[in-house]
């Protein structure tokens, strides 16, 4: 403490001859010299962490970087161990064509797909992501080919596990379908389901490489398409405007949504561009909503209120605002022997 005091008594005749206040000084000295031993162990401990994870970032680099340059391999024996984990039927029948008792560098994986798909990939891609926007990379490749039709794609998402490059999830594109995960593993997709039904869903791969289920969500364009499957009391000697468009929102994957509960809104769209008209007390008081009255087994909600169910779902899945924003990566082509 002596020797304490003695630096305090030097730090403060400095701060006399500088002009400043000496006892608002001083104190601050003291304290900083009674709390030197706790805070130096707090930022010795901040800076181990810190350069674990550093490692832990350049190893995962490391281990992806060479995969690109053909010096290591992926295993598909994750992805066979938890099929469950996809709900793309399309991507599940590709890799089923894939020997999953071996792993492959991106040459042989081309290969092997050659050889199931007539000599038909036409091209192979990958980005860098961050699933769970942990700090930890994975990859996403991309390959290109025949798998449902000329030009049609295969996405796969791979990360290491164990100390070996795993793929642990897999989406495929196609015409009429698009799928994109973007730099945090936030998965949104869309397609169509016929010329007045439109198909979106969301989904994302969080930090451990498991894939979360979000939502899917039907939009069908004209009332009659979507009274077609449902029983209703007959509505139509009642005069409206423009289209009633019917949302329909599903928060259980589909092949488990038996008994699930699903959610349905509505909008007016305009009949000529299906952009949606603001009609007074739509959900109160209008020939719209007596329309929807005529389904006495379907509740319909608010827009608002639906867009709040989807919010929920994805929020408790760990979809965070950063993660549900990030921008999709950008890709590079990887050039195979």
């Amino acid at each position: 403490m002596r020797k304490v005091n003695l630096m305090v008594m030097t730090g403060l005749l400095a701060v006399v001859m500088a002009g400043c206040s000496p006892v608002d000084e001083a104190k601050s000295m003291l304290e900083g010299a009674s709390a030197s031993p706790d805070s130096q162990t707090e930022d010795a401990s901040d800076a181990a962490s810190a350069e674990q994870n550093v490692q832990a970032e350049a190893a995962d680099s490391a281990a992806l970087d060479a995969l690109v340059e053909g010096k290591n391999t992926i295993s598909f024996k994750n992805f066979a161990d938890n099929p469950q984990d996809s709900s793309d039927d399309y991507a599940l029948d590709v890799i089923g064509s894939i020997p999953t008792d071996k792993e492959y560098t991106l040459s042989e994986l081309k290969d092997e797909l050659n050889k199931n798909y007539d000599n038909g990939v036409e091209s192979m891609e990958y980005a860098y992501i961050d699933c769970g926007a942990d700090g930890v990379k994975e990859m996403a490749l991309r390959i290109q080919g025949p798998f449902i039709e000329p030009g049609s794609k295969v996405t796969l998402i791979i990360k290491e596990i164990d100390s070996k490059l795993q793929v642990v999830y897999a989406y495929a594109e196609w015409a009429r379908s698009e799928t994109n995960i973007n730099e945090f593993g936030f998965i949104s997709g869309g397609g169509s389901g016929g010329a007045t039904l439109h198909v979106s869903d969301a989904a994302c791969i969080d930090a451990d490489g498991k894939y979360k289920f979000g939502y899917y969500e039907e939009e069908q364009i004209g009332i009659e398409q979507f009274a077609d499957f449902r029983e209703h009391d007959d509505f139509s000697g009642v005069e409206y405007e423009g289209l009633i468009c019917v949302y329909t929102l599903g928060l259980e994957r589909s092949e488990e949504a038996a008994g699930a509960e699903e959610y349905y809104s509505y909008l007016v769209c305009d009949s000529e561009t299906n952009e949606p008209v603001d009609i007074p007390n739509l959900y109160t008081d209008s020939p719209h909503k007596t329309v929807m009255d005529s389904f006495k087994d379907i509740k319909f909600v608010t827009i608002d209120e639906l867009k709040k169910k989807k919010e929920e779902k994805l929020t408790s899945i760990g979809v965070t605002e950063q993660i549900k924003n990030g921008n999709i990566p950008e890709y590079k082509e990887i050039t195979t022997n």
